[in-house]
């Protein structure tokens, strides 16, 4: 679980379930603050990017997150397409890197 790994300090290290968190709103601001403390820059000079495929090369600090699911379309890591009528109506989502960058 996040609690064994925070305990471990090693969180950012596994992929994160957001689900596993009661606020992950909270969780991902953390982690703009902690991008911003490393950096010395400001908060407000950070923005939000992901990525499908590879770790994020400019990121001081980012997570692998899984288990996210999509409503309505599927996704295969690259392209977003619309259900059929007999496609499931949630689809999961390959994990995805997060990480507050410089503008």
């Amino acid at each position: 679980s996040w609690v064994e790994r925070a305990g471990r300090q090693a969180l950012l290290s596994d992929t994160l379930d957001l689900s596993d968190l009661f606020h992950p709103d909270t969780f991902l601001n953390a982690l703009r603050q902690e991008t911003a403390r490393s950096m010395n820059c400001s908060m407000d000079s950070l923005k939000f990017v992901t990525s499908w495929r590879n770790p994020i090369q400019e990121a001081r600090l980012q997570v692998k997150v899984g288990g996210l699911q999509l409503e309505g379309c599927t996704f295969d890591g690259a392209r977003l397409s619309e259900n059929q009528h007999d496609s499931p109506s949630v689809s999961a989502v390959p994990p995805c890197y997060m990480a507050w960058v410089p503008h």
